[in-house]
């Protein structure tokens, strides 16, 4: 996939929980749309002055995008893609993709540092992890063989 956007929830237990959008090739994606100049200012920001991108507003902002409940989604206890690569994070992912325009993905990557643009982590094996299937209120425990 050309992106894929993380919703990191921490509860006051300490367990996580990551929320995955992926995102293909495209027509512009009309949330990232809506920030898209406090994008262009945060990277101009971090290549002028790294104290001054900390202070980029980005919201609120209301969207219905947001919140429509999807009718399928993927689940999976796996860990963090960056270190400290911490286990036992509870993933959903979306099953519905949705679409980014190239430039959407560059104006993503504009702030980041170089080493940090292209790190996505390698995929790791299943290691007897199960993924489950929700859609519509009804469940389906698929293991994925390679």
């Amino acid at each position: 996939f050309a992106t894929e956007m993380h919703m990191v929830h921490v509860a006051d237990d300490g367990k996580v929980a990551v929320v995955g959008t992926l995102f293909k090739n495209g027509r512009p994606d009309p949330i990232l749309q809506k920030i898209h100049k406090e994008l262009n200012e945060l990277a101009y920001n971090v290549k002028s002055n790294e104290e001054a991108a900390s202070r980029i507003v980005f919201g609120p902002f209301h969207t219905t995008e947001l919140t429509k409940t999807p009718n399928k989604y993927y689940k999976y206890i796996g860990s963090f893609s960056a270190p400290p690569c911490t286990e036992n994070v509870i993933y959903l992912i979306l099953a519905n993709v949705r679409s980014i325009s190239s430039e959407q993905v560059q104006s993503l990557k504009a702030p980041l540092d170089m080493r940090c643009k292209y790190n996505a982590r390698p995929c790791q094996p299943m290691n007897e992890r199960h993924v489950e299937v929700y859609q519509d209120n009804s469940i389906a425990h698929t293991r994925i063989n390679y």
